[in-house]
């Protein structure tokens, strides 16, 4: 349930209460939270930070290395403060022949 310091022992209760409903309901609490986890880091991974990071290293080998810095401290200071977190669904477009 946690560490005694940081996890106090009202917490402690709340969360082995919480355990004991989902083995009611008849779900694995240890696979419950590798799923939350799972399902946490996909949707991190899709954050428009993540993918203008990618996109700039992508692109970022052609350019000048001024032009990169430039960006980057953009994207820093004036889009990721206010954008960075949020989700970005991603569409993979195929050439139709």
């Amino acid at each position: 349930m946690g560490i005694y310091p940081e996890i106090g022992f009202n917490e402690a209760r709340a969360r082995r209460k919480a355990g004991r409903k989902l083995v009611a309901e008849g779900v694995d609490p240890s696979e419950n939270r590798k799923a939350t986890k799972a399902a946490r880091v996909k949707c991190d991974a899709n954050r428009f930070e993540v993918i203008a990071r990618e996109w700039f290293a992508k692109f970022s080998a052609t350019w000048v290395s001024s032009h990169g810095d430039r960006i980057v401290a953009r994207f820093e200071r004036d889009i990721f403060p206010k954008m960075g977190g949020l989700t970005v669904v991603r569409q993979i477009c195929l050439k139709q022949n």
